[in-house]
């Protein structure tokens, strides 16, 4: 069987919440769409205690997104982080933070991925494949969504929330970013 006809997926994340969201929510909707397995890892790899959980220096966790995309070829990976919990200063500055700053609310985060996407792609030179990574990077905390009212919220832009429309637009962008 072509690796590819099965894909697994591996979605580094900030913390706990995330990784939950990503195997319990994420892995069951995922696999029923023809993903063989989703796993989930914290950012920076290793054990992380409760107190340390959150975002690392960019250059650690390019280090792991780097050694990751090295060791296992066959395996779609993906991020999950918070814009605004990105250092964007010091030794621990993410690429693009702090280029992103200033840009219009709804560009930051696609700056961020961007400059991230390069980072990688300069470090992995041409074993890169675009088919194998992508980045998501949110604008807010990830709990945020979680634990706001989903009706309240809608209401006050317009619109109503749609649970299957939201598991199918998740569904949507894994297949077109990792197809």
């Amino acid at each position: 069987m072509n690796s590819f006809a099965s894909p697994r997926l591996l979605a580094i994340v900030e913390g706990e919440t995330e990784a939950e969201f990503v195997k319990g929510i994420l892995e069951p909707h995922l696999v029923s769409h023809g993903f063989s397995s989703i796993d989930a890892r914290l950012i920076g790899g290793g054990a992380k205690t409760q107190a340390s959980w959150g975002i690392c220096g960019w250059k650690t966790a390019e280090t792991g997104i780097v050694h990751r995309i090295q060791k296992d070829k066959t395996c779609r990976l993906t991020t999950m982080v918070e814009y605004y919990g990105l250092p964007r200063n010091g030794s621990k500055a993410w690429s693009g933070r702090a280029e992103a700053t200033n840009a219009e609310f709804g560009n930051r985060a696609g700056i961020v991925e961007n400059a991230i996407l390069q980072a990688v792609q300069e470090r992995l030179c041409d074993r890169y494949n675009s088919q194998h990574f992508a980045l998501f990077a949110r604008m807010h905390e990830f709990e945020a969504i979680l634990y706001s009212d989903c009706q309240d919220s809608a209401k006050s832009v317009g619109r109503m929330p749609d649970p299957v429309k939201w598991a199918t637009v998740l569904t949507e962008v894994v297949h077109v970013v990792f197809r």
